[in-house]
């Protein structure tokens, strides 16, 4: 990291532990000094397009399963490089550490994990008509007191925006239709491409693999796994008839076939209600 060691950034953000990397830069755990040396996220980035675009898109969205973004994004300068940064609310724990720690989730956990992230895309996809497009574990953070918290919001469109090739987005994450030779002709959509996201994440969870692709598949093999995709999944563990619904409804080869957010929630919500 170009911060290794550990200036004061801006005269006011203390950085105290490297939080993540991406493309474009890096987000760290600081202490804000201007603001009442308050803990918070920094998103530095060397793009200043792409931090401006994913700040203006990420300060409009309010709601409890979005992390709280900073309302201004700042210029910083290191070492005669400049950065476009701003905070982001602090949470330490993301869903791929604990699926490294807890192997896979029992399925009621699962589902409450599963619940909050729906209730994100709800509100995301209905009410904001934007899309997330970079769905996986480290980008689902949770709380100490178990809510989730939607963040990175780098790669977000506009949900009917039709798919991206594969260059754009997580290899593994990213649905089928990116990867057949007319990605073009079947109407997959970038709200359609969370959706499956939604369902690989929440076999993650109940199975700690994918559920398509192997751990140890190269690019290559992944891209023509996902490309020949019909359907047919192996389950590693047994689970509910629900499960099964979410998993091959968000799962289905066919983008036109998905559910929706608002549909997935729903079906939660009215099945969770009768648990009680």
């Amino acid at each position: 990291s170009p911060f290794s060691k550990f200036p004061t950034l801006g005269k006011r953000f203390i950085l105290l532990q490297l939080l993540g990397k991406g493309g474009n830069g890096e987000v760290w755990n600081v202490i804000d000094y201007a603001d009442n040396q308050h803990n918070c996220a920094l998103k530095l980035s060397t793009s200043l397009k792409h931090a401006q675009r994913e700040h203006l898109t990420h300060s409009r969205l309010k709601h409890e399963n979005i992390v709280a973004v900073g309302d201004t994004a700042y210029s910083i300068e290191y070492r005669q490089q400049f950065y476009t940064a701003f905070t982001v609310e602090s949470v330490k724990t993301d869903l791929q550490q604990l699926i490294e720690m807890y192997e896979y989730f029992d399925e009621s956990l699962a589902l409450k994990v599963l619940f909050q992230l729906l209730n994100a895309l709800t509100y995301l996809h209905g009410e904001m008509k934007i899309a997330h497009y970079d769905l996986k574990p480290s980008n689902i953070l949770i709380t100490e007191d178990e809510c989730v918290k939607l963040t990175d919001f780098d790669l977000a469109r506009h949900i009917n925006e039709p798919i991206a090739s594969s260059s754009v987005g997580t290899l593994r994450y990213l649905p089928p239709e990116c990867y057949r030779p007319n990605f073009g002709d079947c109407e997959g959509t970038a709200e359609k491409a969370d959706i499956w996201m939604v369902g690989i994440v929440y076999c993650l969870m109940l199975w700690g693999k994918h559920p398509i692709c192997h751990d140890k598949t190269s690019h290559e093999e992944a891209k023509a796994t996902l490309a020949r995709y019909n359907g047919q999944i192996t389950y590693v563990r047994q689970v509910s008839d629900l499960s099964r619904w979410i998993i091959h409804g968000c799962l289905h080869p066919d983008p036109r076939c998905r559910p929706t957010a608002f549909q997935l929630h729903q079906s939660l919500q009215a099945t969770m209600q009768q648990q009680l």
